[in-house]
Formats: C-alpha cells, structure tokens, sequence
C-alpha cells in the first residue's frame, strides 16, 4: 500500500487575489543581479484560515469481525444459525456434546458431595467437644473427671427434669376397658400422707402377667412434681371414669418423666467439667469440655481437599459450558465455507454430526454497525495525530461522498518503510449505504487549524538553521532588477503551501517570492535550502513518499 502524508489549506479570498496581484519580478535574498528585464515576483501578507492535516489510505473493515472457534472437543448436535442471520451478543449458535467430559462432571460432583459430607460431619464432632444439656433438669450424677479419656459414645452426666412424675400401674381387663388417655387420676403417696392430681397419658392394650396367675394392663399417669419428690418414691393410682373411680391392684415406683444420659458424640480427653451432682440447668449450658488433638487437622484437611475438589468440578462445569457455543458479539453471523481444521481436515459449513476439536473454524460474526479504516502516517507527522480527532474519508467506490470518521487508536510502535518510521492509525466511521469492508478509502485527519491568520506561501519564506527569513523589496528603489533584504520572522502553522507568520510582518507587507535560476552557472545563488524535511525551494510540506 502507498502511503501518503499530505497536508491542505484553506485560505480567504483576499489571499488569493493578493496572490495574483502580487506577481511582478523575482530576485532572491541574498542573489546576484539577474538581467534587468528578468523581473521579481512578489505577495503580499494576507489573513485567511489555514488547516494542517494529514494523510494517508487503506482498506474499509469491519470495526469488530471476530472469529467464533471451537472451545471443547465434542460433536456437533445443534447449528441454531445461519449464514447471514443477525445475531445478539450471548445468543447460542452451536450445541455440542461430550460424553467423556459429562462423566468427568459428574465424578467431580460427586467428590464435592461426599467431601462436603465428610466436612460437616467433622464440623459437628469439633462442636461435640462442648458437650451441653440437652434440656432443662437437675444433674443426677457425673461420671467423669477431668482429663479422663472418653470413647466416643461414653456416658458422661445423668440429667433429669424432675417437675413432672410419672407411674405406672397395673389394672386388670374389666377396669382397663374403663381407662382412657386423657381421665383425670388421684395419685395418693403414703410415704407423705398426701394426695395429688394427676393425668392418665397411656392405656396398655397388652397384657402382661400378674400375681397370682392373674392377666394385668399397665396404666401411665403424670403429675407434677410439689417440689420435695425423688425418684422411686411409692404411690397407689385411682383413676376416675364414666363408671365411677377404679383403683389400681398394687402401687408403683414413680420416678421422673425425663431422664436423659448424656453421651460424649466423639472420642476425647476431658479438659473441664462444668456442673456438680443436684446442679439445676437449662438447655444448652455447657456441661462437659473435652479436647482432640487430631480434629482440627482432620478438618484443615478436609476443608483443602474440598477446595481442591470444588476448583475441579469448576473446571469440568467450564469444560462443558464450552460446549455451547455463543456468539461474543452482537452482529452478522457469516459460516464457514473452506478452511483447514486444527488437524488439517477440510471443513466447510459446521453441521449436525460433525466432530469439532478445540480452535476448529465455526464461522465469524461481523459489527456491520461501524467500519474502520486503518492508514499509515509519516513519523514526522505521527506526534500531531491524537485521539478523537476528525478525519475526512473518501471511497474510490463511492465518488462524490465524503465520509466522516474519528480517530479511535493510534499505533505505539510503527514499522519501517522506504527508510522511515510509519505508524499505523485506526479511523472509526459510522455504515454508509453502499459502503462494504474491502473497498480502498483515502483519508484526511485534520490536526490542526486556526483562522485569520497572517498567511504567505511557502516559497515566500526560507529556513537559516531553525531561523527563518523573507525577502522584502528594497525600500528605496524599485523591486525591477533589484536584490531585496532580508527580515527574520517567526512561524506558526504550515503545510505544503502556506506558512502562519506570528512575527516580523504585517498584513498588507509585500514580500519576494523564491525562484530557483534555470541558468547553470547561477545555481549556487539558486534559493536558500529547504526546512528539514520541507519540499525544496521554500518552506515546503511533508518528507514525500515512493
């Protein structure tokens, strides 16, 4: 591709005629006297608007085409797309599947599980190790002390609630078939000469034998407990029914309704017992602490090797979401027609039964919704681009249009042709109808402008080692035939014919324009070189392009 760096003006009409009246004689600064018909031309200074651009061509693309490839090896089992169809970032266009990678999904599932498992069961014995009261009571008997060795399962306090009582005694057929849950009982305890109210809560309807060869039917009554009721304490029951009040054939031992024997639920070693024998506690209070060494290692391990399980069965549920493939941009969708697979396999259009590997071609899709152009600009001029300038694009297949763009990226690091540094620079434009991705666009990037400004052309204006001169008139004589001297001035903007005088002149000043002699024994008085990579003759533009 040519690359190109040019550079256009605008400027006011007054310039222009100033130009055209200004043409009278040439004579250089600094030039021997040329023959006195030869005459000098001359311009005068004029305001107009001046624009610095750049330039350069390439090829319209899409602003993103992004290739869609395999992710998973696997075969192919739905294609919900088709060549040109519109389709939205996320959308599912291929379903493939993998029989190897669900049955690696699903022993990486049940690893996690079964470790899961193992952690909270660990995560329940080193809670074990407080051992606490299960309800409310008194503590009945103790049967460790500190640092005794306990087995898991081991009997470690005797808690009872006592607030209610319970006895059972018997009654035979007829007066059972009387009982029912739920009668009121007097329950009358000889030992204190006392009667107290009770409730029948369970009526056996299995006989059991009795003295005497006799058939008997155990009857369960509760009551509360008055405050000074141990267990074992004797008691005769009388239950009331419909028929009348039916006493039990014998007393029975009551005791209290809740005794609860409460177990170590993992082996340890006893660092402190909490409670005494007749302590009253309330459910939860710690009763026993017990330490294991072994846990809290088990559990660190346990909780890696969960960690580890649970990053696999990530990576295998990421294996299998590459299955289904989706599009990473919104745009057109555009298939395969010809290439090579991974493997070197021929591939056209992807359909339903073909075997994909990893990097396969699917297809691509392309943002049609914007076009960028890329163009190489010179190194002289690459520090005057910045992001977010205009650029002016024209399309040799579109004569007559002029496209506008925007600089979006500019190139860190350029590449070397001809001898000299070209850096390559991304100009966004919006979808233009009759605009397609391929066609040759030449663009102009606007860099700088300003308006009414002191202008004169670049042949009017010579460059002494970073100074730069005019040559005026004489000031006494007439301009015919005669040298003109020098004025230093100071430069603004310039391209390729204009240079912004800030300096040294006024508007309205005539100056000498530079003419080179054809004559060859006059070339060393020829005009002044040029600015570095200025056009010879005068001020001049950008280093030119082969």
């Amino acid at each position: 591709m040519q690359v190109k760096s040019r550079t256009f003006v605008f400027i006011g009409i007054g310039l222009v005629l100033a130009l055209l009246a200004g043409y009278a004689g040439l004579h250089l600064l600094g030039r021997p006297k040329a023959s006195a018909q030869q005459a000098a031309k001359t311009v005068q200074v004029s305001r107009g608007a001046i624009e610095v651009a750049v330039s350069g061509s390439g090829n319209v693309a899409f602003a993103e085409d992004v290739q869609l490839k395999a992710q998973a090896s696997g075969k192919v089992v739905q294609v919900l797309v088709k060549d040109g169809e519109q389709v939205k970032a996320g959308q599912t266009l291929f379903v493939l599947e993998n029989s190897s990678l669900e049955l690696q999904r699903e022993q990486a599932q049940s690893t996690v599980d079964n470790l899961s498992t193992e952690l909270e069961q660990l995560q329940k014995d080193m809670a074990a190790l407080r051992v606490t009261a299960p309800q409310a009571g008194r503590i009945t008997a103790i049967a460790v002390g500190e640092g005794d060795k306990v087995a898991e399962g081991a009997s470690l306090v005797t808690l009872v609630d006592d607030a209610t009582f319970s006895v059972t005694v018997p009654f035979l057929k007829p007066q059972r078939d009387q009982i029912e849950a739920g009668q009121a009982a007097e329950v009358f305890l000889p030992d204190f000469l006392s009667s107290l109210h009770g409730k029948v809560v369970r009526v056996s309807g299995s006989g059991q034998p009795g003295t005497g060869g006799t058939v008997v039917y155990p009857v369960t009554v509760e009551f509360a407990n008055p405050g000074a009721l141990t267990e074992g304490v004797k008691a005769t029951v009388t239950v009331q029914t419909k028929q009348g009040p039916v006493e039990a054939l014998e007393m029975g031992t009551a005791a209290p309704k809740k005794v609860a024997e409460v177990r170590s639920a993992v082996a340890g070693e006893v660092k402190a017992v909490g409670v005494e024998v007749g302590d009253k506690v309330q459910p939860g209070q710690l009763l026993v602490k017990l330490t294991n060494d072994d846990l809290p290692n088990q559990l660190a391990q346990k909780q890696d090797s969960l960690s580890q399980a649970k990053l696999n069965l990530a990576t295998q549920n990421d294996q299998l979401a590459r299955l289904t493939v989706t599009a990473p941009i919104s745009g057109i969708f555009r298939e395969v027609q010809e290439t090579q697979s991974s493997d070197g396999t021929l591939l056209g259009p992807v359909q339903v039964g073909d075997e994909l590997k990893p990097n396969d071609l699917l297809g691509r899709i392309v943002n049609n919704s914007s076009y960028e152009v890329v163009v190489k600009i010179d190194e002289l001029d690459i520090s005057q681009v910045q992001l977010g300038q205009k650029a002016e694009i024209t399309v040799d297949a579109l004569p007559g249009q002029t496209l506008q763009g925007t600089v979006t990226q500019i190139a860190e690091e350029g590449t070397v042709q001809n001898g000299a540094a070209v850096y390559p620079v991304t100009l966004t434009l919006p979808p233009t109808p009759g605009l397609k991705a391929g066609m040759t666009a030449n663009a102009r990037i606007l860099v700088a402008a300003k308006d009414n400004a002191l202008l004169l052309p670049v042949e009017a204006v010579q460059d002494r080692n970073g100074r730069f001169f005019v040559a005026l008139p004489a000031a006494t004589e007439s301009t015919q035939g005669k040298q003109g001297r020098r004025q230093e001035i100071k430069v603004g903007l310039h391209n390729e014919a204009f240079v912004e005088v800030l300096e040294g002149l006024q508007e309205g000043d005539t100056v000498l324009l530079a003419q080179t002699s054809t004559t060859p024994a006059k070339q060393e008085n020829s005009a002044r070189p040029p600015m570095p990579g200025m056009m010879p003759g005068g001020f001049g533009g950008s280093r030119p392009r082969a």
